[in-house]
């Protein structure tokens, strides 16, 4: 249960990370 946990908030940080990522390079 705790591994599942540790799994999705890895993925939802990679998810915001890559969203920032692609949210710069629109900017420039």
């Amino acid at each position: 249960m705790l591994i599942g946990l540790g799994l999705v908030l890895f993925a939802s940080l990679i998810g915001l990370g890559t969203w920032q990522v692609q949210r710069l390079d629109w900017k420039e």
